[in-house]
């Protein structure tokens, strides 16, 4: 057996030599010709290498402010990566920010921890936590460090993957909730603004019971035609399918259906996190709930006929889509697309520089 084992990671390191000499290809560029960038390293589990990284073979991001470095647990080149990743600390020692993902930081190497859902899963200090999505237990001027992930790629323009586009949605469900509870009132108790509720799971029931009310009624609406992927969903009669954690496999199914909705994380209000940033580095179009900040980050005319706020305005916009075609909404994708980039550069360099510059005061 641990023949077997060593010999799948041998052939997985082999596999993998074509990338790690591009990984190397692009520290050469960074230590040669050095700018005044910081370098941003964060360490964490396969799964989170899909949360950080748009490309699953490329550990390494250059922005126009940072660079950022995945360091991935359990790959068959994690030994090279994160000694490689020792030199750049070195190297860029003033401008240098070590975040380890899902534990908390320590006194040693790893400064800031990177938790994904909410600050109830703090295990160190609230001032060395980032989040990528609202802490809805704090105003808004108390809020701890942001950053967005995963970072978008470079491609612009619709996928023609999907010959005959129509809704889809990924996502979980509780599988207990009254079923009494689910029509249009719940959405008046839901909202999408900025709120405050210290009591975290008042808020993700809510958004549960939203959830199942939007899928259900796309359900009825469109029938087969919408699909509907994950966990939950077969406890009230809702036929779906389920996906596992492989973000290509997420990928396949949002450029397939080339109409994704969202109707935002349960965790937070913000437009921007995982979900949304994955549909649109699918190259499908992201038709989402409207939020407090959808217009500041996707900019108005795509906030305006892509995000809704009633199940009617939804349904107008899906037809809309199906009737002229994906190609028809290639333009406002790509001028979203570069708002949220905008957003995205601007939020996380501030972030990184935020951390380096208090690190620096303490010493």
């Amino acid at each position: 057996m641990k023949m077997i084992t060593l010999l799948k990671s041998i052939i997985g390191f082999l596999l993998f030599v074509p990338y790690l000499i591009i990984f190397y290809i692009r520290v050469i560029f960074i230590l040669l010709i050095p700018r005044k960038r910081n370098i941003l390293i964060i360490k964490g589990s396969l799964r989170r290498l899909d949360c950080v990284c748009p490309e699953r073979n490329n550990f390494i991001y250059l922005r126009k402010n940072y660079v950022l470095l995945f360091i991935p647990e359990d790959h068959p080149a994690y030994f090279f990566i994160n000694i490689t990743s020792y030199l750049i600390e070195i190297v860029f020692s003033s401008r240098a920010l070590t975040v380890i993902s899902d534990r908390k930081e320590d006194s040693r190497r790893w400064m800031y921890s990177l938790m994904w859902n909410h600050i109830e899963e703090l295990e160190g200090s609230e001032e060395r936590i980032i989040l990528p999505i609202d802490d809805i237990t704090s105003p808004i001027d108390k809020q701890p460090l942001r950053i967005y992930l995963p970072l978008l790629t470079n491609c612009t323009n619709a996928k023609k993957t999907s010959l005959a586009p129509h809704p889809v949605y990924i996502g979980r469900v509780f599988t207990h909730l009254n079923i009494e509870d689910v029509s249009q009132d719940a959405l008046v108790k839901d909202k999408t603004s900025f709120v405050i509720n210290k009591n975290i799971s008042d808020f993700v029931l809510k958004r549960n019971i939203t959830r199942l009310f939007f899928a259900r009624s796309l359900k009825n609406y469109y029938g087969e035609t919408f699909g509907l992927y994950g966990k939950g969903w077969s406890n009230y009669g809702l036929q779906s399918e389920r996906l596992g954690m492989l973000k290509h496999k997420r990928h396949n199914v949002y450029s397939q259906g080339g109409i994704c909705v969202d109707f935002l994380s349960q965790h937070g209000n913000n437009c921007l996190y995982e979900r949304t940033i994955d549909i649109i580095n699918s190259g499908a179009i992201l038709v989402q709930r409207k939020s407090y900040d959808s217009e500041h980050v996707f900019g108005k005319e795509f906030s305006d006929k892509l995000c809704w706020d009633s199940l009617e305005e939804l349904i107008d916009i899906i037809d809309s889509i199906m009737n002229n075609g994906l190609e028809y909404y290639s333009h406002l994708l790509s001028l979203g697309k570069s708002n949220i980039k905008i957003y995205q550069e601007k939020r996380n360099s501030e972030c990184v520089e935020k951390c380096i510059s208090r690190l620096s005061t303490e010493k």
